[in-house]
Order: structure tokens, then C-alpha cells, then sequence
């Protein structure tokens, strides 16, 4: 199972002004804008990355070892990570619809739904070869694949 962000809400709030969301410093009050741009960007963005991440390696590391529960641990998983590319995608056109960010905020935060699409992208690439690999641990190993050096 994934982990999720460690951060309650109120912890969010107290670090925005300490993780460079812009327009922020530490003696200023965080402005609900400052708080969603941190929270789009940190916890979420963060997250789906090493979820994606994760999936990828397991699934190389399933196939070279011939590991069938690996392999389902990765397909159950992708739920997970297709439920965080979605709540990026709707917390980044909130921030869109409700702030209506101008140029270098802007920019952040479409890249940041692009860039979350691309990762879930990845994470569907590791469950494609987590499948392969359940099909191919029906047939029998070949002695030639224990001289494939480990990735």
C-alpha cells in the first residue's frame, strides 16, 4: 500500500511561508492562495512522484525476480495512483478557476497537472509490465535469463 502525505492540514499552513511558495515569508500571514499553490505542489506532487517511482522499480524488479505477488501488489496499487493524478487535476483547476494565477504561477501549475498526467502514465506503464510478467510466470524459467545482469 502507498503512503500518503504525513502533513495534517494545519502543518501545511505553518510551512508554506518556509518552503518558498511565492510571495510568502515567514512573517507574513499565508494567504488561502499561498497555502493551495504550496499544497498542489509539495504533499501532492511529491507523492505521486514517489508512488510512480516506486511502481516502475518494483515492476523491473518483479520481472527479474520472478515475483508474482510483487506483481499484484503493483496492479492494486495503480487505484492509489490514478485517485492522486485525479485530486492534482482537480486541485489544480481550483487554484485555476478560484485564484485565476498570472504568468510564473501559472505556468507552475499547469505544468505541475501536466506533469502528473505523465506520471500516471508511468505508473500504468509499471502495471502493463506487472501483467507481462504474471503471463510470462506461466512458463518455465530459461537458465539464460539468471545471466541478465539486475537493473
Amino acid at each position: 500500500m502507498l503512503t500518503t502525505n504525513p502533513f495534517d492540514d494545519d502543518k501545511l499552513r505553518e510551512e508554506c511561508g518556509i518552503f518558498g511558495v511565492s510571495g510568502a515569508s515567514g512573517a507574513d500571514q499565508v494567504t488561502d492562495y499561498q497555502y493551495a499553490i504550496w499544497k498542489l505542489f509539495t504533499p501532492g506532487s511529491v507523492t505521486l512522484f514517489r508512488a510512480a517511482q516506486q511502481s516502475l522499480l518494483d515492476s523491473a524488479r518483479a520481472l527479474a525476480r520472478r515475483d508474482e505477488a510483487l506483481c499484484n501488489r503493483i496492479i492494486a496499487d495503480d487505484e492509489e495512483v490514478d485517485a492522486l493524478e485525479k485530486e492534482i487535476d482537480r486541485e489544480g483547476v481550483d487554484i485555476l478557476t478560484r485564484f485565476q494565477p498570472l504568468a510564473h504561477d501559472f505556468r507552475r501549475v499547469f505544468a505541475t497537472i501536466k506533469v502528473a498526467t505523465d506520471l500516471e502514465r508511468i505508473s500504468d506503464q509499471a502495471v502493463n509490465i506487472a501483467r507481462r510478467c504474471r503471463r510470462l510466470l506461466q512458463s518455465l524459467e530459461m537458465p539464460e535469463t539468471r545471466l541478465l545482469e539486475p537493473i
